[in-house]
């Protein structure tokens, strides 16, 4: 089988910010990337997997991350189905306000972006790469809110077509935040793959 990132690459034109980079100015369409909750979930990743190239589900303790878990999701790599959700924390339920378990993860994109992210799913699972994405989402009439999403392989049984483990970090809540749900994610603007040249 041909690696998805063979196939199809993220979108062209995109302004993909490196996951190294801290800081890029905000109020001129520009992303800050890096944020907290990411760089916390990427780091116990990184070093859970150690020489591998990515952890088994059954190695991911949740108190170990307990101050981001509210942030964080588990998907099932299932495409027919959209990729669901096993879990999600409370704080990644808040943003869209309604519980996503058992929701599809393309289903919260803006239906010109689900081939996107389909792709970047693929190649999370076929190349165990980590990837970090910057998007927005808004409530219809309401101003948007900047979302950073990582994407990080787990293996099930040794296989890494099975789990993904990802979290949600916003910059700034919206005052709408909590009273009404944030509408498709859309426009992303990075969908960068993060490399440490480890071995499989």
């Amino acid at each position: 089988m041909v690696p998805a990132s063979s196939q199809t690459s993220p979108r062209r034109g995109l302004d993909c910010v490196p996951f190294r980079d801290s800081v890029r100015e905000l109020g001129r369409g520009e992303f800050r990337v890096k944020l907290a909750v990411t760089m916390e979930l990427y780091a116990y990743w990184n070093r859970l997997r150690g020489a591998r190239s990515a952890p088994e589900r059954n190695d991911v303790d949740p108190g170990a991350i307990r101050g981001v878990l509210a942030d964080t999701f588990v998907l099932d790599f299932d495409e027919k189905l959209g990729f669901p959700f096993r879990i999600a924390g409370a704080r990644a339920n808040a943003i869209f306000l309604k519980e996503l378990r058992g929701l599809p993860f393309l289903e919260l994109w803006r239906d010109a972006d689900r081939g996107e992210i389909d792709s970047v799913l693929h190649c999370v699972a076929d190349e165990a790469q980590a990837f970090l994405i910057g998007a927005e989402a808004r409530s219809p009439g309401l101003g948007a809110v900047d979302i950073e999403a990582i994407l990080l392989p787990l293996r099930h049984h040794g296989l890494t077509h099975a789990r993904v483990l990802g979290g949600f970090a916003i910059h700034a809540a919206p005052a709408w935040m909590g009273l009404i749900g944030a509408g498709p994610i859309s426009s992303p603007h990075c969908a960068r793959s993060i490399r440490r040249g480890r071995n499989r």
